[in-house]
């Protein structure tokens, strides 16, 4: 379910908690990160990426979405190739590309997680789309709200309740998952 490519990102500096397409003075590229070292997984290998935070403090290695580019998302000064389930204090790689994509399936591990969590974002890329019924019902089962809306909402949303220590998940699309091909 979950794939793609991590990267380690050599970033230093408060980014503010809005989602927005990443400035960092330069571009970053599918070769390596800006201002740092690569560190490239095999792309080939289906993997889980949880950020080497689990446990601690409090308030200590909370989950920061710090913005999007054409490739990816950075979190936690990682950037991450592709779509991306954030939690309070880890991250993964996501396997779904298009809206449709999307399903209860993808989104099970959301369910399994202790604590519970209890709010849901789900991220559906440039354009906000109603929640599948489906998916409501079975997040509704398990004690969990689904909220649907655009990726850079998303992604702002979950920082802010994600600071108030609430016990939340996104689920993005890419923003890129609404381009199209020709563009």
């Amino acid at each position: 379910v979950f794939s793609s490519v991590a990267r380690r990102r050599g970033c230093a500096g408060a980014v503010p908690r809005a989602a927005r397409p990443l400035s960092t003075g330069a571009s970053p590229t599918r070769d390596g990160p800006v201002g740092g070292t690569s560190t490239q997984l095999d792309p080939n290998t289906t993997r889980a990426i949880l950020s080497d935070s689990i446990g601690g403090a409090a308030d200590a290695h909370k989950t920061q979405m710090q913005g999007w580019n054409e490739f990816g998302f950075l979190v936690n000064d990682v950037e991450l190739e592709g779509s991306v389930l954030v939690l309070p204090r880890s991250y993964l790689l996501w396997s779904p590309k298009t809206f449709d994509d999307v399903t209860v399936d993808s989104l099970k591990l959301v369910a399994l997680i202790e604590p519970s969590i209890e709010i849901l974002l789900i991220g559906t890329g440039e354009v906000s789309r109603p929640p599948k019924p489906e998916m409501v019902e079975y997040f509704r089962q398990h004690g969990i709200v689904v909220e649907q809306m655009n990726t850079s909402s998303s992604l702002s949303t979950f920082n802010i309740l994600n600071e108030e220590d609430r016990r939340v998940a996104a689920a993005l699309l890419h923003p890129s998952a609404d381009w199209d091909d020709d563009e």
